[in-house]
Formats: structure tokens, sequence, C-alpha cells
């Protein structure tokens, strides 16, 4: 224990004949005299050159040069005041002593021992303003969290008689750079520490970028925590917060993810018109050569069903459903075609067969067998097919009747009447060549109701 006691005796020692080597620099300082309280700091250091990069030489040369920054004329003498001001406040702050060192003279407020930190601080942040308006988006990033991590030192240690714990700007233009420069991760710390902190009064455009943010890194938990703190903080904003939700499932859910989540979703009774719309536009733009066209098609119907229930003027959802069940009935017809043309290539590559009548009628049999097999492929569809016609039939009758009457077509309403007279023409022309021959009261609708729809063709073009 004695050792103990005579080593830190001797540190203290040390310390204190450090803080006098000193103190003729603090003595010029108080009268003013900075360029003499210089001399006396080179003395020093020439006298006793261990000196150099302790922590009281740092500290007061800081002081010395601080003094220099801010005066117009010393400024210019000395036009690397601030580079040592930066270099030697950067070993103390990276230094547990040199930490310990600044809190003690700070709460002493020896000749303003805050004034470097403050100097860094707004040279900081004047570049980063700088940097952000010639479009530097990365120099203004590292400009401005500089200004932030020598804010936090004198707010953050409670240096300053103030209530402030943060320079709130600094922190928001910092990550607004980082969002710019694409230094998302980075940005999203500055804006979590705004919410969180509730540093600012509007946090409005805060959420608004942290959102943002989270979208391009596509990190779930986060994302949704946020969100949902967005509803409860700024509830005006809801609309724009929901947006972004459903934005964050299109471009970061996987399709098989989208379809889980809405079958739980409306399981749950929970979402709403403008909801169940966004997931039938997803499953709408599944490819049709997708092995699962059939499965996200279907529910992009169901989707666009449960919209119209709600708003049975919502044009869009009604013909968009329509058109799911028209692209599943070209599907099939190009099942038909391609059948109908394997007949057609049987039959023209057909062998002669042989004379022998025997043998001609095995013959014939075999042949006819393979003709039978390619036909049943179209019988299999016929029934499915006509599902389709009619399931298209009905939806886009149901969204060219929300418009059909109106004097002016807005656009939207006009392109979505031209594609559905084309629709209605097509799909009637298929019935009426089906009833062909088998049915002439279905064949003689048919053909009126194409006509119907394929007069209609020039009127909205």
């Amino acid at each position: 224990m004695k050792k103990l006691m005579s080593i830190l005796t001797i540190f203290l020692t040390m310390h204190t004949l450090q803080a006098q080597d000193f103190d003729k620099v603090k003595t010029s300082l108080l009268i003013g005299k900075v360029e003499n309280a210089k001399t006396e700091y080179d003395k020093i250091l020439v006298k006793k050159a261990n000196l150099a990069g302790t922590t009281e030489a740092l500290f007061w040369e800081s002081i010395i040069h601080s003094v220099f920054f801010k005066d117009s004329v010393l400024s210019k003498k000395y036009p690397n005041s601030y580079t040592i001001i930066y270099n030697n406040l950067e070993k103390l702050i990276n230094n547990e002593n040199g930490n310990k060192f600044i809190n003690e003279k700070a709460k002493e407020k020896e000749l303003n021992s805050s004034d470097p930190f403050i100097q860094v601080y707004s040279k900081s942040y004047m570049d980063g303003i700088k940097y952000f308006q010639e479009n530097k988006f990365k120099e203004a990033a590292n400009a401005f969290n500089t200004s932030v991590r020598y804010s936090d030192i004198f707010y953050g240690r409670g240096w300053l008689d103030t209530k402030l714990k943060l320079d709130s700007n600094a922190v928001l233009f910092s990550g607004i750079s980082f969002e710019k420069d694409n230094n998302f991760n980075e940005a999203i710390i500055k804006f979590e520490r705004l919410i969180d902190s509730k540093a600012m009064i509007d946090l409005n455009a805060v959420y608004n970028d942290l959102l943002i943010c989270l979208i391009q890194t596509k990190d779930k938990l986060v994302f949704n925590k946020y969100v949902v703190s967005a509803k409860q903080d700024c509830p005006k904003n809801t609309p724009l917060w929901e947006q972004f939700s459903r934005e964050f499932i299109s471009k970061t859910y996987t399709i098989d993810e989208k379809y889980n989540l809405y079958v739980k979703l409306a399981s749950e009774n929970s979402l709403t018109e403008l909801d169940h719309q966004f997931f039938g536009e997803l499953f709408s733009e599944v490819k049709m050569d997708d092995p699962n066209f059939d499965k996200y098609n279907t529910m992009s119907n169901d989707a666009y069903k449960k919209v119209f229930e709600m708003n049975p003027q919502n044009m869009g959802a009604a013909f968009n459903i329509g058109v799911g069940f028209y692209n599943q009935y070209v599907i099939l017809d190009d099942k038909i075609s391609t059948n109908i043309k394997a007949l057609q290539n049987l039959n023209a590559s057909k062998p002669p067969a042989p004379k022998d009548p025997k043998k001609k009628a095995a013959f014939d049999a075999a042949f006819k067998l393979q003709l039978d097999s390619v036909k049943k492929l179209n019988l299999i569809i016929d029934a499915p097919i006509k599902e389709k016609v009619d399931g298209s039939i009905e939806w886009v009758t149901k969204a060219f009747n929300v418009i059909k009457d109106k004097e002016k077509l807005e656009r939207e309403e006009k392109r979505v009447a031209r594609q559905s007279v084309d629709i209605l023409a097509t799909l009637y022309d298929y019935k009426r060549n089906k009833a062909r021959g088998k049915d002439q009261k279905a064949f003689d609708e048919y053909d009126a109701k194409f006509n119907i729809y394929d007069k209609l063709h020039d009127k909205y073009q």
C-alpha cells in the first residue's frame, strides 16, 4: 500500500509541476497578451522538450491558437491556427487522460476552455453548408459529422449554461448529407437519434428521410418500428407512412412473402381499399411465363374484388380483374392453338397407309389414337377457358359500365374504355365462333354483342 501511495504521490506531484510550468502562459492570456503567451509556451518546450504532447501542452497551445483564430489580424499572421487546434483537440478527446483533463478545465471555466471546441464545431458546420451548396455531399457529411462530434462535447458534457444536449440542426444536416451521398446506414443513425431524443419539434421531415433510407437498407424490424412510431408522433401524415409501408413491401419482400402477408392481413380484415388495390397490383405484375402465374393472378383478382366490394365506382379494380381473367384466357387459348397445330402437323406428316386391309385397319386405329390424345387436351381446356372468358367479360363490362355514360372522359378513363371495348369484342368473337353451327340462338346473341363493341372501337381512339 505504501508503494502504491508513493507512486500516486509522484504522479500528482508531476502533474502539479507541469501545471506550474505553464503558469506564465496562463498569466499572459489573462492579461490579454496572447503573443507573449505563445512566446512563453515556446520557451517552455525548448527548455523542457519532454512536455511536448502532454495534455497540459496540448491544451494551452489550443487556447493560444483559438485566440489567434478568431482575431482578424492574428489569424492572418498565424494561418495554421485552426489545424493546430483541431489536431490537438483530437489527441485530447481520443485519450482517457486528455478527456479527464479537458472536463476538469471546462468545469473550472478556466480561460474559456470550451472556445477551441466551439471553434472547431463552428468551422465544420460552415464548411458543411458550403460543401452542401456545392453538391459535394460526402465532404458535407464529414464536415457536419465533425460539428456533431464537437457540439456533443460542449453540449453533452454540460460545459455551457444551457439545457441543450445536442445540436439538432447539425445532426439533421449530417443525416441529410449522408443520405444524399447514399451512405444510408450513417444517415439512419443520425435520423434515429433525432427521433429517439425528440430533439426537434417537427419530426415529419425526419421520419420521411429515415423511412426512405430504411427502404434502401431493407431492415424490416427497424422499418416497422419507425412506421409505428411515425404514426404516433405525426398522426396527420399517416397516409404517407402507409404509403412508405407499401413501398417497403414492394421493394424488399419476395413474391412469396407478399403472398403470405396478404393472406394474413386479409384474414384479419385489417386492410383498406387502397391496401387491397396495392396487393392486387403487386400480384398482377407477375409475368405470364412464371410457373406460379395462375396462383398469383387468382390472388390479384381476389384483391381487386375486395376493392370493388368496398367501392363499386372503382373502375380500375373491375378492369384489372377482367384483364386478369383475360390473361388466363390468352394462356389457355395459346395452348389450344398449339394443340391444333400439333393436329395439323400429324395430318400433314401422316405416312401412307399399308395396302393390306388388316394392316391398314391397325394403322388407322393407331393414328386415330394419336389424334384423339391431342384432341382430348383441348377438351380438358374447354371448361376452364370458358370460365376465364366469362369472368373477363363480367368484370370488363362492370368497368366499362362505370364510365360509358360520362360525357367527358379523363385520360385514364379513355384508355380503359378503349381497351374494354376491344377486349369485349375479342371475347364475344371467341364465343360466337364456339357457337357457330351448334347453337344459332347463342351465335346471334354473341354476334350482336360483338358488333356493339367492335363499332365502339373508334369512339375512344
